[in-house]
């Protein structure tokens, strides 16, 4: 029997997802980088999907211009989608904000995808929203990390993360 070209018709029709991002807020994404952990919400119908839980991604790197009346778009998560999708059911979607680029990840029990960082390039933190943040904080008292300003927050996510940072308007 010949192996080997099966094996490679095999890794030739494996899944190939590229860049995938995943948007959310300044808190959440020290909870997320902490933790190591990305948590699921209830799956939309539009999956088909017998499990109950999934993670919203998007292949648009602009989404934040995009849908700005959304919040929680200051800081990406730059996702590698093809590791991802060795471990975790990718399903195409759209969302109800006309984002035809919706990607959503099934996660199973802990209903999160673990080790999330192992995914991750890089994560880019956007300066547009941080004075609301910093009112949000009523100043920085290290209750939320070893951070005072914007760039003390971008090496505070550097230092936690292990991961490049890089800064989006």
């Amino acid at each position: 029997m010949k192996l080997i070209p099966i094996v490679r018709r095999i890794l030739d029709e494996s899944k190939q997802v590229g860049i995938i991002y995943h948007y959310t807020k300044y808190i959440s994404a020290i909870d997320i980088i902490k933790d190591n952990r990305l948590n699921g919400s209830f799956v939309p119908k539009e999956t088909h999907s017998k499990y109950n839980f999934g993670v919203s991604f998007t292949r648009n790197k602009n989404l934040h211009i995009k849908t700005r009346i959304i919040s929680g778009t200051d800081v990406r998560f730059v996702v590698d989608g093809d590791k991802l999708s060795n471990h975790y059911k990718i399903y195409p979607m759209t969302d109800g904000y006309g984002d035809e680029d919706e990607t959503f990840v099934i996660v199973k029990e802990p209903k999160a995808i673990i080790d999330f960082l192992q995914y991750v390039i890089s994560i880019d933190i956007s300066n547009n929203n941080w004075r609301d943040f910093e009112d949000y904080c009523g100043g920085f008292n290290g209750d939320w990390g070893d951070f005072t300003d914007f760039k003390t927050f971008i090496q505070y996510i550097e230092k936690i993360s292990n991961k490049k940072v890089m800064v989006f308007h």
